[in-house]
């Protein structure tokens, strides 16, 4: 009878044991979950975020600045020195093994598990870092979206990254070099020509630059050559600037005016007159124009009151006298 009832009260007692443990190992693995959902929020939320109950405290705490006896302002944080990165005032700072905090650019580890809101005497760890890098102000807070540096400007999407190549911007696309600065005025890339305005916005369609005009596709590449806007033709030269007044192509003289349209029919230059086909081609000898017949030098100038080259006359405005 002794021997059944030592056994019922052993198995009882590891009934009870397996249980409590199984109980445990479950709120071990829920609490688990939950820290990692948190900890996630708090690297993608941003400040004021806790560390997990995982190995690591949580803090709401609100940070405070003290100034040591040096002179010196160190974070404090439930009345010790924080450590790595801290939530402060809505943006972060992050602190370093001296207990101070960074400032300028550097190469750190972005923020997650295991850096945020720690304090002096924590067990700091962290998986293998990602680094990325930061802009900290002279007051050691960090700077985000637009950063202007040493007489450059630098673009920073999101936490970690600078902005390099191509970026847009509010509906606006600029260039940034491989060191991160933003360009202005021209740039090729490829071998096509951009370009930059003073705020390093591309611009499109007409732009003036020091007194020459250019044009600029919606993709903000400078043309060059013959262009029709509108139903009216310009010609940009090798350099992309718009033309004006007399211009030769492929052997052929044409007009513009000070708009840069190119001109058809009768134009009048330095007193003489001039004569466009259709296609803005400059013509020489006989033209009909409404009915009558006029001559035009090899200049291309109409002949006035003259006898032609060919023999006829031509009386005070050009028309030949039958």
């Amino acid at each position: 009878m002794m021997r059944k009832m030592k056994f019922l009260l052993g198995a009882m007692a590891l009934s009870t044991f397996v249980a409590t443990n199984n109980v445990q190992a479950a709120e071990k693995e829920d609490l688990t979950s939950k820290c990692v959902v948190q900890e996630k929020a708090l690297v993608k939320g941003g400040a004021h975020v806790p560390v997990s109950k995982c190995g690591r405290p949580f803090r709401y705490s609100t940070p405070e600045w003290k100034v040591e006896k040096d002179g010196s302002k160190v974070l404090y944080r439930d009345g010790k020195r924080a450590l790595k990165w801290q939530a402060v005032e809505n943006t972060w700072v992050f602190i370093g093994d001296n207990f101070k905090p960074v400032k300028g650019w550097q190469v750190l580890p972005v923020v997650q598990q295991g850096l945020i809101n720690v304090v002096e005497g924590d067990d700091i760890h962290t998986s293998v870092p990602d680094k990325g890098y930061f802009y900290f102000n002279e007051q050691g807070y960090l700077q985000e979206k637009w950063v202007f540096d040493d007489g450059h400007w630098y673009y920073i999407p999101e936490r970690g990254v600078v902005s390099k190549g191509w970026v847009e911007v509010k509906d606006r696309w600029y260039y940034f070099d491989i060191s991160g600065k933003m360009q202005t005025g021209w740039k090729n890339l490829n071998g096509v020509w951009y370009y930059l305005n003073e705020s390093g916005a591309m611009e499109t369609g007409w732009v003036q630059v020091k007194e020459k005009w250019y044009y600029l596709n919606e993709n903000g590449s400078m043309q060059t050559g013959w262009k029709n806007l509108n139903g009216v033709w310009y010609y940009l030269n090798e350099s992309g600037a718009m033309e004006t007044g007399w211009v030769q192509v492929e052997g052929k003289w044409y007009y513009f005016n000070t708009s840069g349209g190119m001109e058809t029919g009768w134009v009048q230059w330095n007193d003489a007159w001039y004569y466009f086909a259709p296609s803005g081609e400059m013509k020489t000898g006989w033209v009909e124009s409404s009915g009558k017949w006029y001559f035009l030098k090899d200049s291309g100038k109409m002949a006035v009151s003259e006898k032609t080259s060919d023999g006829y006359q031509v009386d005070a405005t050009g028309a030949w006298v039958r």
